[in-house]
């Protein structure tokens, strides 16, 4: 495969401004310490093959402890692995699900995720203001792609009037379809 083909595959990510990530350190620690539990490294700082990248998605927080969908394209194969909630006294085993292939094949299931814009939604903190409520639900969304590193987050998306946030809602959902994870609807 010519190495134009190669790129035309893969989703970039494109910088984006005035993104307020205060955020960052009431969800992070809780991701931080379940990614460390689970033996993963820190995805920002993940050195990853132009053609490689790992997506992980993170439903709860608040009242709910946080898991997340670990969704991973590595020298061609796709992996993914679900991380339900963890302390460090409880086995990996315990806490952690290798998937199988999603419902309708790797290549549909990306194809899905990233035209509803997984890839590409912008952080909730630009669209203006965000329904804040510390006991409801949030997304958030890490993602490396080729060594680029970007995050967002929609806390209480179903509260939130941006189509932005609609569609993190309908990521939710494939996730749930998809994988087989029905935490990861969002209650409407």
């Amino acid at each position: 495969m010519a190495p134009e083909q190669k790129s035309a595959h893969l989703p970039t990510i494109s910088p984006l401004v005035s993104v307020d990530y205060s955020w960052k350190s009431g969800m992070f620690p809780l991701i931080n310490e379940r990614t460390t539990i689970a033996g993963l490294k820190n995805l920002q700082t993940l050195r990853l093959a132009p053609e490689d990248f790992e997506i992980r998605i993170w439903h709860g927080f608040g009242l709910i402890v946080p898991s997340g969908l670990v969704l991973k394209r590595m020298g061609g194969k796709w992996t993914a692995l679900h991380l339900t909630s963890a302390s460090k006294e409880r086995h990996q085993s315990d806490s952690e699900r290798v998937l199988i292939e999603p419902k309708s094949g790797w290549q549909s299931c990306w194809s899905r995720l990233t035209n509803a814009g997984v890839l590409t939604l912008p952080d909730a903190t630009q669209l203006g203001k965000e329904p804040v409520d510390p006991d409801v639900l949030s997304y958030v969304v890490e993602l490396n792609i080729g060594g680029e590193y970007r995050t967002y987050h929609y806390t209480y998306p179903e509260a939130n009037e941006h189509r932005e946030a609609k569609r993190m809602i309908e990521i939710g959902d494939m996730i749930a379809e998809e994988f087989g994870l029905p935490q990861f609807r969002t209650q409407r």
